[in-house]
């Protein structure tokens, strides 16, 4: 029997029946698209238990990976197609951009590579996606990763359609309004298309819980490049209020460039995370946010421009690993099992990460899939180093006093092996999107796993819930604790009639699957969140 773990170890499962299905690398696109539609009807057929679970790479930390279920690796099915302009209509928002359909298993890095080409004209970028490329397409739109692209929403923004396998031998396309050759729908679906905005707004977002994702029409933006800008500074109040009105224009400026970011990403220390926010540090009386900007470049043959960082923060630090903590911790960690992190101070995680971050200092010009790279674990001491994610959405309004009740929280009890970071995107597509406000700020509580950093992720989400008039979301795919109760606070109540969107999620799994399916697609958390 089959033993399967997610990529970050906190899910082990044996697996009684096990399907790894693969699809012709080679040939006519819409044979290929079209037969995967087929395999994966034919293994809800022949299923060996009761649920059916797919599995993109894995990198989710959700119950949304649970159940006694045939699960299906999806890695073998995996084509990419650009259609030509006369079989898939641009959106008028992104008129010179390009349909290009994909396999829900294809992952982020092969998409990026095949878009991007060899960096010539009429080359392809995604406009968004996560924090590295090892992810899956059907996996990223299933749990709204996000990014930080100002004005945008998360990564199924750019999905204009979605071949759904709802049954043994039934699929469907779903589309908002038409987009796709109805000769190609016809090859690749067993039934005729449902072009509905609403219903497709239900499902997007599908949680695993509207059949087999086969494919998805990504709507891709001409090629472009980024200036990837790295550089520190120590936070005001003012600086926080410059960003929740959203004047990141500003705030550029403030760090030394004056124009619109197209991204921006700020790690901060939640020990003392901006003036007047928590005790000053004691080593220097100053802990420099980590900032990354992304400036998209207008025209991509322009020579690349000089860094903006001031010479004085361009200065070499003492590498703390090659000092006395480090040998230290080193010889800990061979030492000991299980949790041995929990012996190393928390409030070094800070000072080691902004020291690594230093040697990055200054600008990098780069397309969007060299930016969005691999994710390498990291180690010490050549033990790999367990990582805890969790993410809150709040509107953008409310930053400040989101930060101060999270990072005071974090602090009450001496704090955890954690770094906080700030992501910015507008009101993301799909009903379940947890990125939901008009206008979206993102706390992620990043670090170390351990169980000091697990009871103040804990303290922060039991003060956020005191406060009701902070509304906030989770993350699909991070350590989220969701009950029932906090599903009903956020997205509605799915079992109500009136409108919420917890019942357009429900109304749209209703409207696809037939009773014995919804069963079949239905995990643990699905079903303890009353969504299924």
């Amino acid at each position: 029997m089959p033993r399967w773990q997610n990529k970050q170890r906190t899910i082990t499962r044996d697996i009684a029946d096990w399907r790894a299905p693969r699809v012709a690398s080679e040939g006519d696109p819409v044979a290929r698209f079209a037969a995967m539609g087929r395999i994966y009807g034919e293994i809800l057929g022949s299923r060996r238990a009761p649920g059916v679970l797919t599995l993109g790479s894995a990198w989710s930390f959700s119950r949304l990976l649970s159940g006694d279920a045939t699960t299906i690796a999806t890695d073998g099915m995996d084509p990419i197609w650009r259609l030509p302009h006369d079989l898939a209509l641009p959106s008028p928002e992104n008129p010179d951009g390009a349909m290009v359909l994909v396999g829900g298993g294809a992952r982020l890095g092969a998409l990026n590579a095949f878009l991007e080409g060899d960096h010539r004209p009429g080359d392809l970028s995604l406009r968004t996606s996560g924090s590295h490329d090892g992810q899956s397409v059907a996996g990223m739109i299933g749990t709204g990763s996000h990014g930080s692209t100002l004005g945008f929403g998360a990564f199924q923004n750019q999905i204009k359609g979605l071949h759904l396998v709802t049954g043994p031998g039934r699929s469907v396309w779903l589309e908002p309004y038409p987009i796709l050759d109805p000769a190609i729908i016809a090859a690749i679906s067993t039934e005729p298309p449902i072009r509905d905005a609403a219903l497709f707004d239900g499902a997007l977002v599908h949680l695993g819980g509207m059949g087999i994702v086969s494919a998805a029409l990504l709507e891709a933006a001409p090629f472009f490049l980024i200036d990837v800008v790295k550089t520190m500074k120590r936070l005001t109040a003012a600086d926080i209020a410059m960003l929740a009105k959203g004047d990141f224009r500003g705030f550029a400026a403030s760090c030394g460039r004056d124009e619109m970011p197209y991204h921006l990403e700020i790690v901060l220390d939640p020990y003392a995370p901006f003036e007047g926010e928590g005790p000053e540090p004691r080593r220097g009386g100053r802990h420099e946010a980590m900032i990354t900007f992304h400036f998209r470049v207008p025209d991509w043959d322009m020579p690349v421009r000089g860094m903006i960082v001031p010479a004085s923060q361009r200065r070499e630090f003492d590498r703390i690993y090659d000092g006395p903590l480090g040998r230290m911790i080193i010889r800990v960690g061979r030492r000991f099992a299980g949790d041995l992190f929990n012996l190393i101070p928390p409030q070094t995680l800070y000072p080691i990460l902004s020291t690594d971050f230093r040697r990055y200092l200054g600008q990098m010009r780069l397309s969007w899939g060299r930016a969005t790279g691999p994710y390498v674990p990291r180690t010490f001491g050549g033990i790999e180093v367990p990582l805890h994610n969790d993410s809150f959405a709040f509107a953008r309004s409310d930053l400040e006093t989101a930060l101060r009740r999270m990072t005071g929280a974090f602090r009450a009890r001496g704090g955890g092996h954690l770094v906080m970071t700030l992501r910015f995107v507008s009101q993301a597509a799909g009903a379940m999107a947890f990125t939901r406000f008009p206008e979206t700020v993102v706390v992620n509580c990043d670090g170390v796993r351990t169980t000091r950093s697990q009871a103040a992720v804990r303290r922060i989400l039991a003060a956020l819930e005191r406060d009701p008039a902070i509304p906030f979301s989770q993350h699909w795919g991070k350590m989220g604790e969701f009950t029932q109760g906090r599903l009903r606070r956020e997205y509605g109540d799915p079992g109500d009639p009136r409108p919420s969107r917890a019942r357009r999620w429900r109304e749209a799994r209703e409207t696809l699957l037939d009773p014995a399916m919804r069963a079949a697609f239905a995990s643990d958390g699905l079903r303890e969140w009353g969504l299924a």
